[in-house]
């Protein structure tokens, strides 16, 4: 059973809106995941953890609360589906929440020195490698990989 003071504190946290809608927290949310978190005598508890034990009662300690509208703010109970870890994992696949971006690569890179148009230029002409990486302010090997087709595949 929750102390009343957490549950009080719970209320004065979460905008409730219309029941279809999510009910996003208002307080304090943790850096790690964007979880609402509510503190409680230094222990931080999950928001959306407490809105289903306010709204269903306690859970068992290897449960976990999965958002089926994958807002992890939410805390609208109607939202919410207790199960565990591998559950919330394949969630995760299936909204593709999982997915890691790939890396910048080519002029979306933040440190190239390259446009697109320079390395059609680097594999078109016959000036020297070392000529080119003093141009450039590159070396001889990026210079040969370019022209190998090694880096800057995706130009033709």
């Amino acid at each position: 059973m929750l102390p009343q003071s957490v549950v009080d504190r719970w209320h004065k946290y979460v905008y409730r809106r219309q029941d279809h809608q999510c009910w996003p927290w208002t307080g304090s949310v943790a850096l790690r995941g964007g979880y609402g978190q509510l503190n409680d005598r230094g222990h931080s508890l999950k928001a959306h953890r407490l809105s289903w034990e306010i709204h269903f009662g306690p859970l068992d300690s290897h449960q976990c609360i999965r958002h089926m509208c994958h807002n992890p703010l939410c805390c609208n109970p109607s939202h919410l589906l207790p199960g565990t870890t591998a559950d919330n994992n394949a969630d995760a696949v299936r909204a593709k929440r999982n997915v890691v971006p790939a890396p910048p690569t080519g002029e979306a890179h933040h440190q190239t020195p390259l446009l697109e148009s320079d390395v059609r230029f680097i594999r078109s002409t016959s000036i020297s490698g070392a000529d080119l990486a003093r141009r450039y302010g590159i070396s001889r090997s990026a210079i040969s990989a370019i022209r190998k087709h090694k880096t800057w595949k995706h130009v033709e």
